[in-house]
């Protein structure tokens, strides 16, 4: 079967399954804001998105989410209820389905993502594996297909973008010394083989850290390095958990190519971020949509709101219920001033991690191993951990991202614990403050507090064993993460219309 086919066939599954489960009753709460969006959205138009007062007439969603919610809007108008009367709508059943649809549909198309990755330097059946640990995660169909959560919106176009970047660096050459010229045939044009014009394609060269004669990549690849960055740009006008992962990208794309990958990133953000404020300019109401981000800050200004992490491990209940991440914590720095501070030391680290790897790589004497090597899918997991149990005001879905993330990594490197550990973590974080099961939980008489506590300790274990794993490998020039049994995989070129060899 052709490798087109698997993918349509993966996307329909998880689609139907997310389906399925999406008739069940959501977070009620969320759900609510998302009606009140999605009306406000649809008769008020996009522009007036940020107008009024949270939760009912100001969105605290970045405008590609709301702009998704209009469309759910719109199919509302058209098939339920023209007016758009607001009691009737907050009491629609099938206005909760709808507002679920864009989250269901981007998970189905994440998955094939996470399929087409692992699918370029791996079999098929291991690339359908990686697609179905993510695609049918309790973890992310409780998110997105129950509560009706948006992050696989921004997680697909982050891991895309990321997947795109990755791709790239497979045809990256040495960006120092002559560029002779290299005599090839035709037939010999693969994703690995040296280009005419350029010197030998290597996988993982060192960072440009001395001004380099020649661009890590070939002039050609540029417009990859733009797609990658116009998708990035759209996870970060999605969510602003995307953001996080920006600096590392930066680092990445830079290394890629320099100089002139920053530039390209850079236009490529801009007018992505041009065609997003646009509406609002005509409007009038760029002011409003440039106090998104103060507004997020002050709508849960918690130490943690309901995230095993970090805090909640520290303070318990106290992180959301007491505490307030700009009371003073120690001496005169604030929860969030902490926080802050210890998630730029992880990325600081996660960075380094990134240079050591790279720096490593001309010693590299397998070829085929670093075809599959998933370091920036590990390193961009761990920052998304890193995060989430660090940073205030976290809530408790706020790590969707690392799943994909770390499903592609198992699918390249065989290494399966990472997910397997995120796979336990992610979802008892969602049940232990479901308030559809947290009743029953409490007169059941389960020692909930003390499962929230071993889960926020594990969390803060999985991320203490990334780092760790990844700085062993950084140090021995060894592929992050790569089991035995990939040493000698074999790369492939891809497309994705191709017949499975």
């Amino acid at each position: 079967m052709s490798l087109r086919r698997w993918g349509a066939l993966i996307f329909s599954l998880v689609l139907l399954v997310a389906l399925g489960l999406a008739l069940l009753p959501p977070y009620l709460g969320d759900s609510e804001h998302y009606k009140y969006w999605t009306r406000l959205v649809t008769i008020q138009g996009l522009a007036h998105a940020y107008s009024g007062t949270w939760p009912e007439t100001y969105a605290v969603y970045p405008p590609v989410s709301i702009a998704l919610l209009k469309l759910v809007g719109h199919v509302y108008v058209v098939f339920v209820d023209p007016t758009f009367a607001l009691v009737p709508a907050l009491h629609s059943e099938v206005l909760t389905y709808l507002t679920k649809l864009p989250g269901v549909v981007f998970h189905a198309g994440l998955a094939v993502v996470v399929f087409a990755v692992v699918a370029r330097r791996r079999p098929t059946t291991t690339a359908i594996s990686a697609a179905c640990a993510y695609g049918l995660n309790p973890g992310a169909l409780y998110d997105v297909a129950i509560w009706g959560q948006p992050d696989s919106v921004y997680s697909f176009f982050a891991v895309a973008g990321l997947a795109v970047l990755w791709l790239t660096t497979r045809t990256e050459r040495v960006s120092s010394g002559p560029a002779p010229t290299t005599e090839l045939s035709p037939a010999s044009h693969s994703p690995l083989s040296p280009q005419p014009g350029y010197p030998a394609l290597v996988p993982f060269p060192p960072l440009p850290v001395t001004p380099s004669r020649y661009p890590a990549i070939p002039l050609s690849r540029y417009p990859a390095v733009a797609l990658a960055w116009l998708l990035l740009a759209l996870a970060a006008w999605s969510k602003p958990q995307a953001w996080a992962l920006l600096p590392l990208a930066l680092f990445v794309t830079w290394s890629l190519g320099g100089w002139i990958g920053l530039i390209v990133a850079g236009l490529t953000g801009a007018a992505v971020t041009a065609v997003v404020m646009l509406p609002y300019l005509l409007a009038g109401t760029l002011d409003q949509l440039l106090s998104l981000p103060s507004q997020i800050a002050s709508v849960f200004p918690v130490v943690s709101a309901n995230a095993h992490n970090l805090w909640w491990l520290l303070y318990g209940s106290d992180a959301i219920d007491r505490l307030k991440d700009t009371e003073l914590a120690i001496g005169s720095l604030s929860f969030r001033t902490i926080g802050l501070t210890l998630f730029v030391l992880a990325l600081a680290t996660i960075l380094g991690l990134y240079w050591l790897r790279s720096s490593h790589s001309r010693s590299r004497s397998s070829e085929s191993a670093a075809s599959v090597d998933p370091t920036i899918f590990v390193l961009a997991a761990t920052v998304v951990l890193a995060f989430t149990s660090f940073s205030t005001q976290i809530h408790e879905n706020h790590a969707f991202t690392a799943l994909p993330l770390l499903a592609i990594a198992a699918g390249l490197a065989g290494a399966r614990w990472p997910l397997a550990i995120l796979s336990v973590t992610y979802p008892t974080n969602l049940f232990l403050h479901d308030p559809s099961w947290l009743p029953a939980l409490l007169d059941a008489g389960w020692p909930i507090d003390t499962h929230r506590l071993v889960n926020s300790a594990t969390n803060l274990l999985l991320l203490g064993a990334l780092l760790a794993t990844q700085l062993t490998a950084a140090r021995r020039g060894t592929p992050t993460l790569l089991a035995e049994d990939t040493a000698t995989a074999t790369p492939r070129s891809f497309a994705f219309a191709q017949d499975d060899p």
